[in-house]
């Protein structure tokens, strides 16, 4: 017999589940390290930290206007209505066509549909209802 012990392989152990960060409160933490303030005590930096780096500097003034962007992406969706960049579904586009043939306007269609006024009156033009 084989005096050798097989290990035995454990299940790998889950990582921690870290929740994702809201880009605002990154916004937020890059913003203080940036301006060399500690974000979790908003006193100063000490005169040794890592993120006074220059280098770490200049990365996180990179970052600062993607993240800027990103907010704007976020509030500008959040303003959309509901089905915007949605697929048209076909009961939607007849229901668009019964409106507008009983004369609805593409701002009530558009309030109707949870859709743009763009959108509205790309699918009027796609079913020949208006010219471009």
């Amino acid at each position: 017999m084989d005096d050798k012990k097989t290990a035995v392989e454990l299940p790998a152990q889950p990582e921690a589940v870290v929740a994702p960060m809201h880009t605002f409160e990154a916004f937020r933490i890059i913003e203080k390290l940036s301006e060399g303030i500690n974000p979790l005590s908003d006193e100063p930096l000490a005169p040794n930290s890592l993120c006074l780096n220059d280098d770490i500097q200049r990365a996180l003034q990179a970052a600062i206007p993607a993240l800027q962007a990103r907010i704007r992406w976020i509030e500008r969706q959040a303003q959309l209505p509901g089905n915007a960049g949605k697929p048209w579904k076909t009961e939607e586009e007849e229901s668009v066509n019964t409106g507008f043939d009983n004369g609805d306007s593409v701002d009530i269609l558009a309030e109707r549909h949870q859709r743009t006024k763009g959108s509205i009156t790309s699918r009027l033009i796609k079913m020949g209802k208006i010219s471009a």
